[in-house]
């Protein structure tokens, strides 16, 4: 789905066809951020949609408390900001770039005359909102029920599935305060269960990175 989706089983292939990918990329305007930048802030009016060409972005809802939680990790072929389309027009969370980012931005017109002319893409981008939607229900649910150990293991068994675009041994290269965004928990309680998954042979810390070693014990934390 070219984005982590956390509560759900869906693997990472893109949601749009190679052509629909060159005919968005072709109608917009390319853009690049840096780490750490904002593509843009939650409650702002949504004016375009963005195509991720390249880099990662980190999707975070901000609570009135401040509180940040991450619903999601955009990858490269991935759609942002489809609340542009709404009938209410805001931006339900902020985006910022986790490393160097690339997009091609659309004006709202613009991606509605695109799905207006191509059904089959208009089709897709409504399955990949309908995905977005079971991944967010399926974390809710998570959090009435599952313990942070549990829910740490979907994170990390998320996070450390192989990308088909990218070639190399995938990593996790995320902090402690990403991760507990993600988990709905502490920092200290997320690093310490990040400590005993290391002392377990689960995961193996590579300096700032984390590799998933025994996806299978993981997955069985998930039954408990």
């Amino acid at each position: 789905m070219r984005e982590y989706a956390i509560g759900t089983n869906q693997d990472l292939r893109s949601a749009l066809t190679p052509e629909s990918m060159r005919k968005l990329a072709g109608r917009g305007v390319e853009r690049k951020f840096e780490r750490g930048d904002c593509l843009f802030h939650q409650g702002d009016c949504a004016e375009s949609i963005l195509l991720l060409l390249d880099g990662r972005v980190k999707m975070c809802l901000i609570g009135s408390s401040g509180q940040k939680t991450i619903l999601r990790i955009h990858l490269r072929g991935s759609l942002i900001g489809l609340s542009a389309l709404a009938s209410l027009p805001i931006r339900d969370a902020t985006a910022i770039a986790l490393e160097t980012v690339t997009i091609a931005e659309l004006t709202r017109p613009q991606m509605q005359a695109v799905l207006a002319e191509d059904s089959a893409l208009a089709l897709r981008v409504m399955r990949m909102l309908l995905d977005r939607l079971a991944d967010l229900h399926s974390r809710l649910a998570e959090l009435q029920a599952a313990s942070v150990d549990q829910r740490l293991a979907r994170v990390l068994l998320a996070l450390g599935q192989r990308d088909p675009i990218a070639e190399a041994t995938p990593t996790i290269s995320l902090t402690h305060e990403d991760l507990s965004n993600m988990v709905g928990a502490r920092r200290p309680t997320v690093t310490s269960a990040l400590n005993r998954f290391v002392h377990d042979g689960l995961i193996e810390k590579c300096g700032r990175n984390i590799v998933v070693k025994d996806p299978k014990r993981l997955t069985r934390l998930l039954a408990i």
